[in-house]
């Protein structure tokens, strides 16, 4: 039995030269029909046709809806924080870049050329930050166990803390470094 395999589909908008494809793109985004489209891509030269405009408009807004989807979610995991630590936001804002480029490169078909390449260095940096972040966590914790023994053993100038107040202070201290 033969296996399908999908097709990779290059668009001749795709092809074309950087200025003329975001003409294109605002063109789009600003509600010109793909008739409108194809006559503005006449006078700059390009014969192309209202149905190639047609599937390239269809996977731009589709491309464009998706980010305004990861904007407002992002937006929502920065208003739903309230006064959470930076740490815990941007791990949430990690994630969230996280999983939408593994959604991208379970889409896309192989993993050659430069577009994949931006996306697996960018895969590179997230974890990297991640790594970053937790050794910050980490950090944090130590300090604050350091300043804890600290209390807990008394300083010359200053007489052990009450208990009650002991645990109030590690709670605080360990309320930030968690």
């Amino acid at each position: 039995m033969r296996r399908k395999t999908q097709q990779r589909s290059h668009s001749k908008i795709s092809k074309l030269p950087a200025a003329v494809r975001e003409a294109v793109d605002k063109l789009i985004l600003g509600g010109k029909t793909y008739d409108e489209i194809a006559e503005y891509l006449q006078h700059m030269g390009e014969d192309i046709s209202r149905a190639s405009i047609g599937r390239y408009g269809q996977k731009f807004l589709t491309q464009m809806e998706k980010l305004q989807l990861f904007r407002d979610q992002a937006r929502a995991v920065v208003d739903s924080a309230g006064d959470r630590p930076a740490p815990e936001i941007a791990e949430a804002a990690n994630q969230m870049a996280l999983s939408a480029v593994m959604e991208y490169i379970m889409e896309i078909d192989s993993l050659k050329g430069a577009k994949a390449t931006e996306v697996i260095k960018a895969l590179a940096l997230l974890e990297r930050s991640g790594v970053q972040r937790e050794r910050l966590k980490l950090d944090a914790r130590k300090k604050a166990d350091e300043a804890i023994k600290k209390l807990e053993q008394g300083t010359p100038n200053m007489a052990s803390l009450p208990p009650e107040q002991m645990t109030f202070i590690k709670e605080v201290i360990y309320g930030l470094t968690n």
